[in-house]
């Protein structure tokens, strides 16, 4: 069954661009260095780390959503981190081992969506309605074009940022598609310009076909179910995981209250409850920490919606019948755990072996980590 599923599942230029948005995916590289250096057998070598231990090596406060970064004092450089480096980082912007590890931490979700140092708008958004600095913070960490985020709000309609933030994402990733390769190859690669064009076309929901509605969350689902980071989103920044660029999406559409979670600075309100369920102050919170409220609502707004009630509209229905809405029909903690880092680590090794970078053992060894730890957690 292992081998089924790796084998089954391994399937813009922005003007300035930052030097951690030209590196590649320094985890992979180290965890592929890793590998041949120590081997992967039992609790020892690459995937010897638990989520618990990650969080605590990076975080002051592990168990806070709006917990800041350590002061992080390096091992001494191994040679497999010395080499992951020399593999990951561009040639004309090297890095150092510090800098790699901050480039984890951002990539497994472990840095927030601060507000613009000059309080201004950025240039990408004076074209657009949306000049709400909070909204327009989360939108650029999850790379959204300010067209295409405004276009999602208009289809999904009032008091559905889940729906606009998941087609915000999908039409994202496929205008990023279609830009990175020529023209003639779209339709070979199955990239449709139609749907694209469908989508920002749209006067309303009604002009979205249900064709078009489904293929946006097929190119999300697709996206979703590997890893793919180290590359530079329309702002010049290093994107996120898709997982963590929907919900951060999501949250780009629920503008803060004052009083509230948040102070008009965008840090949280340390004299304010957050109870479960209810939604942390976005841009000082963690993209895990938006991930987790995500995944919450996720499981009350669409799963619980399609299990019972009148029938969907078509942009619901294609969200609640995508890779999401498996993940979350058992509970909302299930959905949760796909950011852990032991199915990071699985994704990566998926990766790395239908690349024919690792033997089999190899990833089978991560992505039996990871089933465990999911299936003792839906057995609870």
């Amino acid at each position: 069954m292992l081998r089924a599923l790796l084998f089954a599942m391994a399937g813009m230029i922005p003007a300035v661009v930052s030097a951690s948005a030209l590196t590649d995916d320094i985890y992979a590289a180290l965890i592929l260095e890793m590998s041949k250096e120590y081997g992967v057998y039992g609790e020892t070598g690459a995937f010897a780390v638990s989520d618990e231990q990650y969080a605590s090596y990076v975080l002051l406060n592990p168990s806070s959503p709006y917990s800041r970064w350590k002061d992080l004092e390096l091992r001494a450089v191994d040679w497999p981190m010395t080499r992951a480096i020399e593999r990951a980082q561009h040639p004309d912007h090297p890095i150092s081992p510090l800098e790699a590890t901050r480039l984890q931490t951002w990539d497994l979700g472990y840095t927030k969506a601060e507000l613009p140092d000059d309080g201004a708008v950025p240039n990408d958004w004076y074209g657009t309605n949306t000049h709400n600095l909070y909204l327009i913070a989360n939108a650029m960490k999850a790379g959204i074009d300010g067209d295409i985020y405004e276009q999602a709000a208009l289809l999904a309609g009032q008091n559905n940022p889940i729906i606009a933030g998941n087609f915000a994402v999908a039409a994202q990733i496929l205008r990023r598609k279609m830009l990175g390769v020529p023209r003639q190859q779209h339709a070979r690669l199955g990239l449709r310009e139609d749907v694209l064009n469908h989508f920002l076309l749209a006067r309303d929901e009604r002009d979205l076909s249900e064709f078009d509605a489904f293929y946006l969350m097929q190119i999300l689902d697709a996206e979703m179910a590997t890893w793919r980071v180290g590359h530079a989103n329309g702002y010049g920044k290093r994107d996120l995981q898709a997982t963590f660029r929907v919900a951060r999406a999501t949250a780009s559409y629920i503008p803060p209250r004052f009083p509230g979670a948040c102070l008009t600075n965008g840090q949280h309100d340390p004299v304010f409850s957050l109870e479960p369920g209810v939604a942390p102050c976005f841009n000082d919170a963690t993209d895990r920490a938006v991930f987790r409220w995500y995944a919450r609502e996720f499981h009350t707004e669409i799963v619980g919606s399609a299990n019972g009630g009148p029938r969907l509209p078509p942009l619901s229905r294609a969200v609640a019948m995508s890779r999401q809405g498996g993940w979350g029909t058992h509970s909302w903690s299930g959905f949760d755990e796909s950011t852990r880092i032991e199915w990071a680590e699985a994704r990566i090794a998926r990766k790395l072996f239908a690349e024919g970078d690792v033997p089999y053992h190899t990833a089978a060894v991560a992505l039996r980590k990871a089933m465990q730890l999911t299936c003792w957690q839906q057995g609870e």
